[in-house]
């Protein structure tokens, strides 16, 4: 046998479940999309938890940009996640494997598109965002449904008493939801 060939399948295999194969076009998952899903397992397998957007492009040929975009698609569509592991973010792509199992019926509904100036707001006031933190906006915006003006008021708050941290903002939004604030007209007469 060809030593080159012998070298190639030492350096190891990716195994993807064939179901994503079949239902990719169930779950709306986009060619590039699927292809920076194979990219998430193959680091996996690499020992790579949390691929730097600049790693996943150079492996995928596009920019950047590109590559942030189709990231935060794959969240927004709920078939990526960020977790929190003692201290360090990490990809998890257990909600994938969660839709890939759950029959049609029981599929999670499509989200709106999300406003991109939203994380160009957070970006001029907390500086450049990491994908975790893009994942709580997209959290706060479609399955907690806060409005829009509301996070970005939250925002406004955190700002004005100087403390630029998702926490903190995290905090001013459950603070508001005790309170039954859901719209800026509600905040408004509360005097905050």
């Amino acid at each position: 046998m060809d030593h080159n060939l012998i070298q190639l399948f030492e350096e190891g295999t990716v195994v993807l479940p064939k179901r994503l194969f079949t239902e990719a076009k169930r779950l709306g998952i986009s060619f590039v999309e699927f292809t920076l899903i194979g990219q998430l397992f193959a680091c996996r397998a690499e020992g790579m938890e949390m691929p730097s957007p600049e790693e996943l492009s150079n492996r995928l040929g596009l920019s950047e940009t590109e590559t942030i975009e189709t990231t935060l698609g794959l969240l927004q569509k709920g078939l990526l996640a960020m977790e929190n592991v003692a201290g360090s973010e990490r990809y998890s792509l257990v909600p994938l494997y969660e839709k890939l199992m759950a029959p049609p019926e029981q599929e999670a509904p499509n989200f709106d598109t999300i406003n991109p100036s939203v994380f160009q707001h957070f970006e001029r006031e907390l500086g450049m965002m990491s994908p975790f933190q893009m994942e709580q906006i997209i959290q706060w915006l479609t399955i907690e449904n806060i409005a829009e003006e509301l996070v970005l008021a939250a925002l406004r708050e955190a700002v004005y008493h100087n403390v630029r941290k998702m926490t903190y903002i995290n905090q001013i939004l459950r603070t508001w939801e005790r309170e039954g604030i859901k719209t800026l007209e509600d905040l408004a007469t509360r005097g905050g």
